[in-house]
């Protein structure tokens, strides 16, 4: 056969169907050979040149080769195949936007002419799979109320819509019992994405869910440089498989007597707040029985963060120990706390007088 291959200039197959050459045909193997080979009840093949990834070629001469179906052409349609033949009119197959882990399934996102080479994510998320969440929760009013059993009262951030960075909020109270925690966020994109197919007619991924998939409220208690303590609480309502886009808060009164009280000159407690989105997709391999697949989209975190500081030394005031005219203006300012208590300002600390 090989040797037949070199004398006629062609490819010789018994499996491929492509013209026939007229049976009982002689032809010479080549000046050294004497014997002539007589091809009764076979064919000599024309085979159709290689095009990767093609299952099956077509043509009549090497010129009108075209691909009739590529590797993973389910069905010859959209969202039915991991090469196409379509963008190139079946001259190649190439990589589609797929269920296959080495393509990209480009979900959330669009892919041009079926091309895994020309997807594009859906604003907010990047990768390769379009599954990396880039933008974050969007935190609409936080705060810490601080509370001791006289009824006094220090708000953290004194503007609930304030974003951090805040300044510190300084305190010389050591009998703070607990702390009114609440805060609330929304997330929706800003770009809609193509609808899934729960049949998985239309599109390979039959479901996609995103919001704010987990979320914390933290005191931590930082004492000489260390942490003594800390509270973490996990708001409830939420997870992976049960995100929410809008209507999430968070609410909870933390005992502080979990950390180790009573405060003490120049303790910092950090007020922090914590919300991550993400979710999920279902996609269905096609290649496998259409078993539906989970894919777990990759988190964003938007996180704040703010301090009270404790301020223990008594304020006082130059006159008596300084040369005459050489003391600084007394100063007033307005409190912070939501009783009548009287605050100075020295530097940049804040202290009040109970």
């Amino acid at each position: 056969m090989e040797n037949l291959k070199k004398d006629v200039g062609i490819t010789i197959s018994l499996f491929e169907m492509v013209p026939i050459i007229p049976k009982n045909l002689r032809l010479k193997r080549g000046a050294k050979e004497q014997a002539v080979l007589s091809i009764t009840n076979a064919y000599i093949i024309l085979v159709c040149p290689k095009i990767d990834h093609c299952n099956h070629r077509r043509c009549t001469s090497t010129s009108d080769n075209i691909c009739e179906f590529c590797d993973g052409e389910v069905l010859a349609k959209p969202f039915w195949r991991a090469y196409t033949p379509a963008p190139s009119s079946k001259k190649l197959c190439q990589k589609a936007c797929s269920w296959r882990s080495d393509s990209t399934r480009c979900y959330p996102g669009t892919c041009s002419n079926e091309l895994a080479s020309q997807c594009t994510c859906t604003k907010g998320f990047t990768g390769t799979h379009c599954q990396t969440m880039t933008e974050k929760a969007n935190i609409l009013e936080n705060e810490c109320k601080l509370k001791d059993s006289a009824g006094r009262v220090l708000t953290n951030p004194s503007d609930p819509n304030t974003a951090s960075p805040q300044p510190t909020i300084w305190t010389n109270n050591v009998i703070w019992h607990e702390a009114d925690t609440k805060w609330d966020a929304k997330y929706t994109l800003t770009e809609t994405p193509p609808a899934p197919d729960p049949n998985g007619v239309n599109h390979y991924v039959t479901d996609f869910k995103y919001g704010i998939v987990h979320a914390t409220t933290k005191l931590v208690l930082e004492r000489n440089s260390a942490t003594v303590g800390q509270i973490l609480y996990i708001c409830p309502g939420v997870s992976e498989r049960s995100p929410k886009t809008s209507g999430f808060i968070c609410r909870e009164t933390l005992t502080l007597s979990a950390l180790p009280v009573p405060f003490q000159h120049d303790d910092k407690m950090t007020f922090t707040i914590k919300a991550n989105i993400g979710g999920y997709l279902k996609l269905m391999n096609r290649e496998n029985n259409n078993n539906i697949e989970y894919h777990s989209l990759t988190q964003s975190v938007h996180e704040r963060e703010y301090l009270y500081h404790w301020d223990l030394v008594n304020p006082y005031h130059c006159v008596g120990v300084s040369p005459a005219g050489s003391c600084p203006q007394f100063l007033t300012v307005v409190d912070l706390t939501e009783n009548d208590v009287n605050s100075w300002v020295r530097g940049s600390h804040e202290f009040h007088e109970n």
